[in-house]
């Protein structure tokens, strides 16, 4: 299955999403809401497992670690942006096959099309998830540790849609 990804930049979290629902925890994770949980790397580095707790993602988009509370950007310049909220949405053609085939048919298209977004997420935490670094006023890639990604299916009126928020 195809899936297509909108990103948008997270440079002021709450604003961002106090727009959209009451807070970053009630667009996430309110009511109606299947759990999320931790794929990627850095997070099975950073003991995030299971389902996304508001308290760790919050911390996680603050660049703290979500377990110790230690600042994870300490001696770093202020980042612009803290985080990517990433939407992998269905094509028309699946969202229609989901909306009005059999339970059978609205199954199969909602395991394919979250098989599409992890193999998409793992495609681009292995070309993606690098850092840059100036010294001496050279720019230079360096490698990370992955990505910590909170992936939640979001309800809709449609089939459902994987949001993913990389921190990275």
């Amino acid at each position: 299955m195809v899936v297509v990804l909108t990103l948008v930049k997270l440079t002021d979290a709450e604003h961002l999403i106090t727009s959209m629902a009451s807070g970053l925890e009630d667009y996430y994770m309110g009511s109606g809401e299947a759990p999320g949980v931790w794929p990627g790397r850095w997070a099975k580095e950073l003991n995030l497992t299971g389902v996304v707790g508001d308290d760790q993602l919050r911390a996680m988009v603050e660049g703290h670690h979500p377990v110790t509370g230690m600042d994870l950007l300490a001696d770093q310049r202020a980042r612009k942006v803290n985080a990517f909220d990433a939407t992998f949405s269905a094509p028309k053609s699946a969202s229609l096959l989901w909306a009005f085939g059999s339970q059978e048919v609205a199954t199969t298209v909602s395991l394919a099309h979250v098989e599409a977004v992890t193999v998409a997420l793992d495609y681009l935490e292995s070309k993606a998830a690098f850092a840059r670094q100036q010294v001496a006023g050279v720019r230079s890639r360096v490698p990370t540790h992955g990505w910590a990604v909170a992936t939640f299916v979001h309800r809709t009126v449609g089939p459902a849609t994987p949001s993913s928020t990389p921190i990275a």
